[in-house]
């Protein structure tokens, strides 16, 4: 099988920002991202934990494989939430991360990679944000 991928933008409506992210549709996440690509563009609130981020649950059902779940992931990984149906973005440590891991609340499907550039000025900013925050997310 072909491994394809798509490119989408995370908009941050409250402070006129964004996050490039990179989905890689492999055969075990073929259908989380096929779901997730039919869905947009999708506006939803994103919430943060330690050094993550996660969106509402997107409503795209629970009724597909849940295969190659992972109990730690790395710096910038975007993963799918099965038990909260959202999307995660992993900047760094959660409040459970111990010995420099990074673990999410329970175990996620990655499904693909934040875009990183020479400048995180974006991430920083993102990160210093408390409060739940509407974005948008749409194919680039």
């Amino acid at each position: 099988m072909i491994n394809l991928s798509y490119e989408l933008d995370l908009i941050f409506e409250e402070f006129d920002d964004k996050i490039k992210i990179i989905l890689l549709d492999d055969n075990s996440t073929t259908e989380i991202i096929r779901r997730i690509i039919q869905k947009l563009p999708l506006t939803t609130h994103i919430n943060k934990w330690g050094e993550e981020l996660y969106t509402d649950d997107i409503k795209i059902g629970s009724d597909y494989e849940k295969s190659d779940l992972k109990q730690e992931v790395a710096k910038f990984d975007v993963a799918f939430w099965p038990e909260g149906g959202a999307i995660c973005l992993f900047f760094g440590p959660t409040p459970i991360s111990k010995g420099g891991k990074i673990l999410p609340y329970s175990p996620v499907q990655v499904i693909g990679k934040i875009k990183t550039s020479s400048s995180n000025e974006t991430y920083a900013n993102v990160l210093k944000y408390e409060n739940r925050t509407r974005i948008t997310i749409r194919k680039t």
